[in-house]
């Protein structure tokens, strides 16, 4: 079963804490506007409020299927946009000429939220492909990481070496696409939803839509 919510609550800081106000995002930490968007609630966003965003994970290509190819034209366009896009907003944006399968990330991620890291693990796994060129695929990358924010590395080499998480992200993956999801980042607040990222100010109005909701 996916893991239940907890029920997250998004107060803007311009406001006092509203209940019933929620923001779910869509993501894959092989996709470069899942970590401009991750970047910029970090930057907008005090911790406690970045704690209560639902993050969902999507693959863009699960095991099974063939990697993305970053020297596709289309991919490649988006990259080099979005890398702009970074350099002008002041974000650190280098990542490695390879697109990783991001399943075990994923995995990972779910492991922390258990564990109670989320954030940490999360904000970790973004910086380690775009700005640390770190690959995500593999095991030994992700033991490392998990260690460095305060992981049992024995426990989460044993976590991601017997999938446990296989099934919860596969889950996800169902319950998004039953709901239209299609692709990352999508941002969903109640009665809204932005797919795909076109730039921080589209970001910035969707959150104010979220607020008035």
């Amino acid at each position: 079963m996916i893991p239940p919510a907890r029920s997250p609550i998004f107060p803007f800081p311009s406001l006092a804490p509203a209940k019933d106000r929620s923001l779910r995002i869509a993501f894959d930490y092989a996709d470069p506007g899942s970590y401009l968007t991750h970047a910029l609630l970090e930057r907008w966003l005090d911790p406690e409020e970045r704690r209560a965003v639902e993050w969902l994970p999507l693959e863009l290509r699960p095991p099974g299927r063939p990697l993305l190819d970053p020297d596709e034209p289309g991919w490649r366009e988006m990259t080099r946009h979005l890398s702009e896009e970074a350099r002008a907003l002041g974000i650190p944006f280098d990542p490695p000429p390879f697109v990783p399968h991001t399943r075990k990330a994923m995995e990972l991620a779910l492991h922390a939220r258990d564990r109670d890291i989320f954030e940490e693990v999360h904000t970790a796994l973004f910086r380690a492909r775009f700005v640390e060129q770190r690959d995500l695929g593999r095991i030994d990358e992700l033991v490392s990481i998990a260690e460095a924010e305060g992981l049992d590395p024995a426990e989460s080499r044993t976590v991601l070496g017997v999938d446990r998480f296989k099934p919860a992200i596969e889950e996800y993956r169902e319950s998004l696409f039953g709901e239209g999801v299609r692709g990352t980042p999508t941002l969903m607040g109640r009665e809204s939803r932005l797919e795909g990222f076109h730039g921080a100010e589209k970001v910035k109005i969707f959150l104010s839509e979220v607020r008035r909701s």
